[in-house]
């Protein structure tokens, strides 16, 4: 008589997501209005992959000093960002810098 068993040796993994190697089209920001505390920016959406789909979120900072590669980390995160829209919608985002640090 055969020695029959169930399947015992199965193995189930999932394999990890491919990275995003396409980076957002470049985002061209006017600044409309601007005083002592608080600027308005607006720019037209673009999308997550160029100006495909739609990005995830925005994060604007500002600081009293140019804001660089090396120290963006350390320029105040502004809070209330629009959510992205679809690629090509005009946005606009005023931002007090009072309220913000709050």
């Amino acid at each position: 008589m055969p020695n029959w068993s169930g399947i015992s040796n199965l193995v189930s993994r999932t394999t990890s997501t491919a990275p995003d190697l396409v980076r957002p089209a470049p985002l061209g920001i006017a600044v409309n209005t601007v005083n002592d505390t608080s600027a308005t920016l607006a720019w037209d959406a673009v999308g997550d992959d160029s100006l495909t789909g739609q990005a995830t979120a925005y994060d604007v900072r500002y600081s009293t000093s140019p804001i660089t590669n090396s120290n963006w980390n350390s320029a105040q995160q502004a809070v209330g960002e629009p959510a992205p829209a679809v690629s090509g919608a005009a946005q606009t985002f005023a931002s007090c810098a009072d309220s913000a640090v709050r």
